[in-house]
C-alpha cells in the first residue's frame, strides 16, 4: 500500500459492532482511529480533524452516508485531494453505488469488509491519482 501522511481515518456506522470490526482492520493498515455512529457526529469530526481516509456507512438512521459525504465534501476545511472517502455497505444495490459516488465518495466495499478488500481499494485510489 502507498504510504499516507499522518494516516487518519474516521470510522462512520451507527452499529457498535461494525465500527469495532472495521477499526481493527483500519488500524491493522497502520490507520489512528477517530469513531462517529451518526452522520452529524461525522461532519463534526470532519471539522475539527484532517483525514486521510472516510469509511462511510451508507445505511444509517436520519442522513445517509451518500448525504454526509456530501456535507463533509462541503465543509470549508476540507480538500477532497487529501481525502479518500468509502461507503461500507452490505448492499450490492447498483443504485446505491451510483448515490455514493454521484455524492462525492471514491468508492464503494461491499460488507464484509476484510483487510485485504481496503487494502486493494485504498492502493487502487492511491496509484489512480
Amino acid at each position: 500500500m502507498n504510504p499516507v501522511a499522518n494516516r487518519r481515518a474516521l470510522i462512520v456506522d451507527d452499529q457498535g459492532v461494525t465500527r469495532f470490526a472495521t477499526r481493527v482492520i483500519t488500524e491493522e493498515l497502520g490507520f489512528e482511529v477517530d469513531e462517529a455512529q451518526n452522520s452529524a457526529d461525522a461532519v463534526e469530526k470532519a471539522v475539527l480533524q484532517c483525514y486521510q481516509l472516510i469509511l462511510l456507512d451508507f445505511d444509517m438512521p436520519g442522513v445517509n452516508g451518500a448525504e454526509c459525504a456530501k456535507q463533509i465534501r462541503q465543509l470549508d476545511n476540507f480538500s477532497s485531494q487529501n481525502t479518500v472517502i468509502f461507503c461500507l455497505s452490505a448492499s450490492s444495490d447498483p443504485q446505491i453505488k451510483e448515490a455514493c459516488l454521484e455524492a462525492g465518495m471514491d468508492g464503494y466495499i461491499e460488507r464484509p469488509c476484510l483487510e485485504s478488500n481496503l487494502a486493494a481499494a485504498i492502493d487502487g485510489w492511491s496509484a489512480a491519482q
